[in-house]
């Protein structure tokens, strides 16, 4: 079956277990990077919010061999662990009053969106861009989020400069920043994963003396989602480097956090891109990678360079 039949037969098979008061919709989605995928919804008669599930990877999966019968139980169980009381109406997005505390930023890369950014407000910083999104809680899933796009500062009636201002007071309240040595959170995610593997953590685990030498710190959010934006938020880099009286390498992780480094003179901010070359290379997924840069936080001018 070729990719398009197995869309269609994806939203032939998932509408039999709906009425004719319900749409099933297959529609085109440019994720980050311009990654551009096929997304799922279902919309009940009178609602207006739904998740998007992304065929591509499931039609990956049945040519690998997985039962479509199994896809279609995924998918319709995605939709029926959805919450339905989501405190947000479609109608509120029009009104500016009700949307404007719950605006926030997050970092992409500017050369490989460049087709997503021509209808999207954004703030060039260094190879990246920053862009604009509303974040909503929701029971169950975390959270909610809607891109904003050109066309709603119109709506609004607001300028790109009262989008940004307003941004970066809402980002660290909503996405409160998160700083941890990169082994320990190895070691909490082994403890989660593995909860006796206490024996593997002493094996895994880097010796202290070595941690010292070119200590790495993942910076975040609290949802460890969209958390790449953490080192613009002010005072972060400061703090950071004043404690170690020295300058910061920044690297771009993936769009969800960056390591800080200590320029301690140990390691070169030559071997530090290269390392992030590899990683991107063969352990980030095309539309989570940030960037192949290595960022530098001068400690006496307080500037971000390449």
């Amino acid at each position: 079956m070729n990719y398009e039949n197995f869309l269609a037969k994806i939203k032939e098979e998932i509408e039999t277990y709906y009425d004719e008061n319900t749409q099933v919709l297959i529609h085109k989605v440019i994720k980050n990077n311009n990654l551009e995928m096929d997304g799922l919804s279902i919309l009940p008669k009178n609602h207006h919010l739904s998740p998007a599930v992304y065929l591509n990877d499931y039609y990956q999966a049945y040519c690998e061999g997985k039962n479509f019968d199994e896809i279609i139980h995924e998918i319709l169980s995605v939709f029926h662990n959805y919450p339905c009381d989501i405190p947000f109406q479609i109608e509120d997005f029009k009104d500016f009053s009700k949307i404007k505390h719950h605006i926030v930023y997050k970092l992409i890369n500017f050369n490989a969106n460049k087709k997503l950014l021509q209808n999207t407000p954004f703030h060039r910083i260094l190879d990246l861009a920053l862009v604009f999104y509303v974040i909503f809680p929701t029971d169950g899933l975390g959270s909610a989020t809607i891109l904003i796009q050109k066309e709603h500062l119109h709506l609004w009636n607001i300028s790109h400069d009262t989008l940004f201002q307003i941004a970066k007071e809402n980002t660290p309240k909503i996405l409160k920043p998160q700083l941890k040595k990169m082994s320990d959170l190895i070691e909490e995610f082994i403890l989660e994963e593995y909860p006796d593997s206490e024996q593997a953590l002493k094996e895994l685990i880097p010796d202290p003396a070595d941690d010292d030498a070119i200590p790495m710190y993942v910076l975040t959010n609290h949802l460890r989602l969209n958390g790449s934006a953490t080192f613009l938020y002010d005072g972060i880099l400061e703090a950071f480097s004043q404690k170690y009286d020295m300058d910061i390498f920044i690297l771009p992780s993936s769009i969800h956090e960056v390591i800080l480094v200590p320029a301690n003179g140990i390691i070169t901010k030559k071997t530090l891109q290269h390392m992030v070359k590899e990683v991107n290379t063969q352990e980030i997924s095309d539309q989570e990678r940030l960037s192949n840069q290595v960022y530098i936080f001068h400690k006496e001018t307080h500037m971000i360079t390449m």
